[in-house]
């Protein structure tokens, strides 16, 4: 299964309420140990921040909106496929994910 999981995209979404420009920020960390990051946000704070999508597009983080009275979401930029910036961070990433998995598992 670890060997699946590594060929897999992995994706990290941070959903902000407000502060777009927090919400990229941490995004954009994101991408040292994800292939892709999303920002996720309301429809009028993402149509605010749409305003700036050359900076979204310029930091490889896409951006996102949710309305949750229609479950509609808005796709404003998708990052292409890319590869996490550390890929030794990336597989300690995924590790620790399964690990947290596997207990779960073994507390039920």
């Amino acid at each position: 299964r670890r060997q699946k999981l590594q060929r897999q995209q992995f994706t990290a979404f941070e959903l902000k309420l407000r502060d777009w420009r927090k919400g990229l920020v941490q995004a954009y960390r994101y991408r040292y140990f994800c292939d892709c990051s999303i920002v996720v946000l309301p429809s009028d704070v993402a149509e605010r921040a749409s305003q700036r999508l050359e900076l979204f597009a310029s930091l490889d983080v896409g951006l996102w909106s949710f309305a949750p009275d229609t479950d509609v979401i808005t796709r404003y930029f998708t990052p292409h496929q890319g590869t996490a910036r550390n890929l030794e961070a990336r597989n300690k990433a995924i590790e620790s994910i399964l690990n947290k998995i596997q207990l779960c598992k073994a507390l039920k």
